[in-house]
């Protein structure tokens, strides 16, 4: 190779070289933020509706299938959410009943747990020897009742007094 091509080759490479972009000023990074930032919202706001639309569609096919139900599979339904409520009223009184049995006061009822009576009888046994013993108080009443309102007479009440 000659010079003057060595010279050409040199010229051409520094030539080809292309100057790097300028930086982005601090006015156009806030607005692109901004932009973003609305764009984000946007799509929040978005997701919202969409997720409310989806509950109300879902909402909409639960009723469309409880509606195509048949009249006996409904009737069943019926059936077995009336059979849980009994289940539970008998259980209930089946507790205030053991309850005034074993002398538990009303108040623990509920808390008689058991499947059957026996269990749910020795609960409340247990229950009741665990209750603290209420004392008989040992005074004498305050306000005495019509039996014992008879007044002194003059001369029990001199002796009282000391006065005879």
């Amino acid at each position: 190779m000659s010079e003057t091509d060595t010279a050409e080759v040199v010229e051409t490479t520094t030539a080809t070289v292309t100057q790097a972009p300028a930086s982005k000023t601090l006015d156009e990074l806030q607005a692109e933020n901004e932009r973003m930032s609305k764009a984000l919202k946007d799509a929040n706001r978005e997701a919202a509706d969409r997720r409310k639309k989806l509950d109300a569609y879902e909402k909409a096919e639960q009723s469309r299938k409880d509606a195509e139900l048949s009249e006996s599979q409904r009737l069943q339904k019926e059936v077995e959410t009336l059979r849980a409520q009994a289940e539970r009223t008998n259980r209930e009184l089946m507790q205030r009943d053991i309850a005034a049995e074993v002398g538990l006061p009303a108040i623990f009822a509920a808390r008689i747990t058991g499947n059957d009576k026996e269990t749910m009888l020795e609960d409340a046994k247990a229950m009741l020897s665990a209750l603290p013993s209420k004392p008989t108080p040992s005074l004498s009443a305050t306000n005495p009742g019509s039996g014992q309102s008879r007044s002194e007479t003059d001369e029990e009440r001199r002796k009282r007094l000391g006065l005879r």
